[in-house]
């Protein structure tokens, strides 16, 4: 998995060449909002089933991801 600094919009502004299709559509577009019903509604479910086994250590040279 890659993560982009800034998102896909910061991505698509500088490198759009590397992109396809050409075209960028924001993530609130009302084109997407079927879309992201569907996940949302996907993305509560799957964090309710999730219970954590353990702690994740993370090392010393690690960067600490928020989202």
């Amino acid at each position: 998995m890659d993560l982009l600094e800034g998102g896909y919009k910061a991505f698509y502004d500088t490198q759009s060449n590397h992109c396809l299709p050409q075209s960028y559509t924001p993530m609130l577009h009302k084109d997407h909002s079927e879309n992201l019903r569907h996940f949302r509604v996907k993305s509560k479910s799957w964090a309710a089933g999730d219970k954590p086994r353990h702690k994740t250590r993370v090392s010393g040279n690690a960067k600490q991801l928020s989202f």
